[in-house]
């Protein structure tokens, strides 16, 4: 799918722009593999991009932060709360659903553990 198609199903696309792009250049073993690690409540990055969790960091660590979820790509970053982040990642589940064949009841399964969780 074209970016900029992609794009268009979100909201708030100029603030949470590296939440997008996290999604949108993830492979789909990595986007699998993501989800994962996302229903444990576990940081990932493969030193392009990463998602961590506010539980990932110590109070003296320098990329420390109270609540959310920290996402970067590249150099840019973006910490934001449990509300945005459950309706993107839900977005980009449906997108990632639409778009691959396999793996499809994973990803629902897992889905819906995360949806029940809170990142807050």
């Amino acid at each position: 799918m074209e970016v900029n198609k992609y794009y268009s199903y979100f909201p708030q696309i100029k603030e949470n722009f590296v939440l997008i792009d996290f999604f949108y250049f993830m492979s789909k073993s990595d986007f699998v593999k993501v989800i994962g690690y996302i229903s444990e409540r576990t940081g990932y990055s493969d030193g392009i991009k990463g998602i961590f969790f506010s539980n990932s960091f110590e109070i003296w660590d320098e990329e420390y932060f109270e609540s959310g979820v920290m996402v970067y790509v590249n150099e840019k970053e973006v910490i934001v709360d449990n509300k945005v982040f459950q309706n993107y990642l839900r977005i980009a589940i449906d997108l990632f659903l639409d778009r691959y064949d396999g793996d499809k009841n994973t990803i629902r399964v897992l889905g819906e553990k995360i949806s029940k969780m809170s990142f807050d």
